[in-house]
């Protein structure tokens, strides 16, 4: 049974338009009235369907056609600066002037040039940053991380761990290039995200303590020292930094290492 209900007034119109001329019901008559208005609603519910069909259809995350979504937006460069003037308040805005004031002694909290309020019963919210180190959040710089795992693979080798002569002896000297490396360059090291380095990628050439060369990638080192370190007992917490580090950085590294002398 179709339960449309266009086409239980479709049936219902034809009964009607029967029943008005085969008792001449008058035109301006209460019937005709009412067929005029049925077909009124089926008009317009044709109309309606047509617009439905015609339309474009919106997105499901509710973005608006021709108006890019947040996530292009985005992925074109918007940044989070740019959002905050986009909606940034005047500069005397009296609640932004009260917490300048209020933070004017405190060197972890800062507002910026341009920021913004939400404003609730008695007050409001002002946008600031609040600075938390390294320490504070649990998170190793990337030079503390390589300190540990340096540390955990010198034990590592003080015990040999099954290591030919060979190779317990290219391992000391990377351990002994790692120890250089962060004793003179741990800035760099930490800063290894914002580095260009306009060489390629490649081995550095490190002279042991005998005069002897040996050659290596830095990053290949990283990861042995890495696999000994754990060995030794690093925990997770800097062992697994170290492998995203290596992951991220690691040609990044080996490129910047090319043009710096060590050893």
């Amino acid at each position: 049974m179709n339960t449309d209900p266009r086409t239980l007034i479709d049936d219902l119109l034809a009964y009607a338009l029967r029943f008005a001329e085969s008792n001449d019901e008058p035109a301006t008559g209460d019937c005709w009235a009412v067929i005029e208005r049925a077909r009124h609603y089926l008009r317009e519910s044709a109309n309606q369907d047509q617009s439905r069909e015609t339309a474009p259809s919106v997105p499901a995350s509710g973005a608006v056609p021709g108006i890019p979504s947040l996530e292009a937006l985005c992925a074109g460069g918007l940044t989070i600066g740019e959002c905050i003037r986009a909606f940034a308040v005047p500069g005397d805005d009296p609640y932004v002037s009260a917490a300048r004031a209020t933070i004017d002694a405190d060197d972890d909290t800062e507002i910026d040039d341009h920021t913004t309020t939400s404003v609730g019963d008695g007050g409001a919210w002002v946008l600031a940053w609040l600075w938390i180190s390294d320490a504070q959040a649990g998170v190793l710089s990337h030079s503390a991380m390589l300190e540990e795992v340096l540390l955990h693979a010198r034990k590592a080798l003080a015990c040999a761990h099954g290591l030919d002569v060979e190779t317990a002896r290219l391992r000391e000297n990377q351990a002994d290039w790692l120890e250089d490396l962060l004793s003179n360059y741990a800035d760099e090291v930490d800063d290894i995200a914002s580095a260009r380095p306009e060489s390629e990628p490649g081995a550095i050439l490190w002279v042991d303590g005998e005069g002897r060369d040996v050659l290596f990638a830095p990053s290949d080192a990283l990861l042995h020292l890495l696999a000994l370190a754990r060995q030794a007992g690093l925990r997770d917490r800097a062992a697994e930094p170290c492998e995203r580090f290596c992951a991220q950085h690691g040609s990044t590294l080996d490129a910047v290492l090319v043009v710096v002398q060590i050893g």
